[in-house]
């Protein structure tokens, strides 16, 4: 099995060659998953604690799951990291985990957010704990020792004062949700843009599908007033959204070119072109692609919790949890505002 934190070297690049280089570097470090599903980076009789990561097509994983290693090597600590492409693979984990009797604990960055209440009580018999990391579970039942993430309420907040500073006050913002809930990032928007009207479209699936896009795209031209603000709370959304833009752009263009030569060659004067609407994009996540994309500016800035952070705040409460000392039910690391020059500077210097 290749080890899941095998990393490629990163030179220090310029802008042009960003996203060259950042291909080579995503696929130099991509997983091979094998024919069960999944990955490991270490032996089962070796690690004393086990994180089941979602390799789900999101970058962020990888880099958490490298973080995650990095920090474990730092304090000496072996741990088994395992990329799973699917919920029902890390569920299988999960449930496996109970009979590894060297394991302390479990740390899980869920694949999707429902469906894990007979997981973890199976677990629980076990006694062994659970640490949610990045993402949080929708199974009010479900019982873990913490979940370790950035504040989504800050998130929302940080999001929100960007489009105010951004916009004027009459901007119409439209948030698109993706699988996870994001209710406290919606509501740290709602208390901060008090003078911006809120429209809301929510996908259960970290993509669109193609029918969606298109729904999208015509949501996005019809209304009135314009929208000129997107709050994408995954940039799996965000992509989606700037790719429903640039098909609407293309089909107005088409139809306006179209409509101008029937005027003209009827004797009438042709209208003014149609002018290219810009809107502000605003995304949740620091990895590659969507540092890439901010440099490019389709996503004009993104909300980004370090996983370095996330690493560190997760075996510090692997220690209290050995030390037995009581954890909150939600760990939270600070969050940071990235724009065009911040993400230029972390892929230069190698961010993945």
């Amino acid at each position: 099995m290749r080890n899941a934190t095998a990393r490629a070297p990163v030179r220090s690049i310029g802008e042009g060659s960003l996203r060259a280089t950042f291909a080579v570097v995503l696929a130099a470090t991509s997983l091979a998953l094998t024919a069960a599903g999944c990955t490991s980076s270490a032996p089962d009789s070796a690690a004393v604690y086990l994180a089941i990561l979602a390799a789900d097509g999101d970058p962020r994983s990888l880099a958490i799951a490298n973080a995650l290693q990095d920090e474990a090597d730092a304090r000496g600590i072996v741990i088994d990291i395992q990329m799973c492409k699917s919920a029902k693979q890390q569920r299988r984990l999960l449930r496996k985990a109970g009979l590894r009797t060297a394991l302390r604990a479990v740390l899980l960055q869920p694949a999707e957010p429902d469906g894990w209440q007979n997981s973890f009580a199976e677990l629980r018999e076990t006694n062994l704990p659970v640490l949610l990391l990045d993402r949080d579970i929708a199974d009010s039942a479900t019982t873990y020792a913490t979940l370790v993430s950035g504040d989504p309420y800050d998130e929302g907040r940080l999001a929100a004062e960007h489009i105010v500073r951004t916009l004027p006050e009459s901007a119409l913002v439209v948030e698109l949700y993706g699988a996870f809930d994001a209710g406290l990032r919606s509501r740290a928007v709602a208390d901060t843009c008090d003078r911006l009207a809120t429209a809301t479209i929510t996908n259960r699936r970290s993509g669109l599908d193609p029918a969606a896009i298109e729904s999208l795209a015509d949501f996005l031209t019809q209304a009135n007033p314009p929208i000129n603000a997107i709050f994408a709370h995954n940039p799996a959304i965000a992509d989606a959204a700037l790719r429903a833009i640039a098909q609407s752009e293309r089909s107005r263009r088409q139809a306006a070119k179209k409509r101008a030569k029937e005027i003209e060659d009827s004797g009438g004067r042709a209208p003014q072109p149609i002018q290219r609407r810009r809107y502000e994009v605003v995304t949740v996540g620091g990895d590659g692609p969507t540092l890439v994309s901010v440099v490019d500016q389709g996503i004009n800035a993104t909300i980004d919790t370090p996983v370095q952070l996330i690493a560190s705040a997760a075996f510090q409460a692997l220690g209290q949890l050995e030390r037995r000392s009581p954890l909150q039910r939600r760990t939270t690391v600070p969050s940071r505002l990235l724009g065009k020059d911040d993400a230029l500077r972390l892929l230069s210097a190698g961010r993945q």
